[in-house]
């Protein structure tokens, strides 16, 4: 089962929901016949100049209006199918899908030790800063970039460190002297 919406900034339209992939590229091509769509890398989106005053969308006996003075900006309206599992039947563990953590796409069954090892990076940076005499914190949750860690010493203003993102968890290098040149080298940046 797929959720379908329309998304554009915050503004999320539910289409409705389909069966399988098939249904899903059968409404892409009837969304084409109202306006054209872009793809990239498998990822539609509307350019706003591009949609109708009115028009509506024949998929299954189904009418869906689709108008441009629905969607407030003049920013490009993404067309997204959500896999939804069906919880009224057995299940087999974790489905295909990911969690959002801080912007990065994460698959169900990885987020649990990612998280872990996030928490664990953080602290092995926190410690490892705080024995050199600096303040350390997280800032910048909900960023583009996501959550961060941000330094202080006394006298000098807040600074960027790094970013806690799946790059810089995977990077963090296991062995000690490897991980004090890492930490010199982002202190030069």
């Amino acid at each position: 089962m797929f959720s379908v919406y329309f998304i554009q900034d915050n503004v999320q339209k539910e289409i409705g929901l389909l069966e399988d992939q098939a249904q899903l590229e059968g409404l892409i091509r009837a969304i084409e016949e109202v306006c054209p769509l872009e793809n990239i890398e498998g990822d539609y989106f509307i350019h706003k100049k591009d949609l109708p005053d009115y028009g509506e969308i024949h998929f299954h006996g189904h009418k869906i209006p689709l108008s441009r003075f629905e969607f407030p900006l003049e920013d490009d309206i993404y067309i997204q199918g959500q896999p939804l599992r069906d919880l009224s039947q057995e299940g087999q563990g974790y489905g295909d899908g990911y969690l959002v953590i801080e912007n990065y796409a994460i698959p169900a069954g990885e987020v649990q030790a990612y998280i872990r090892d996030r928490e664990a990076a953080y602290q092995r940076v926190k410690s490892a800063l705080e024995d050199r005499g600096f303040q350390v914190s997280r800032s910048l949750q909900g960023s583009e970039d996501g959550e961060a860690i941000v330094l202080e010493k006394e006298g000098c203003q807040q600074w960027y460190f790094a970013a806690l993102d799946p790059a810089f968890v995977a990077d963090l290098p296991q062995d000690e002297q490897a991980f004090q040149a890492m930490l010199d080298d982002y202190l030069q940046e």
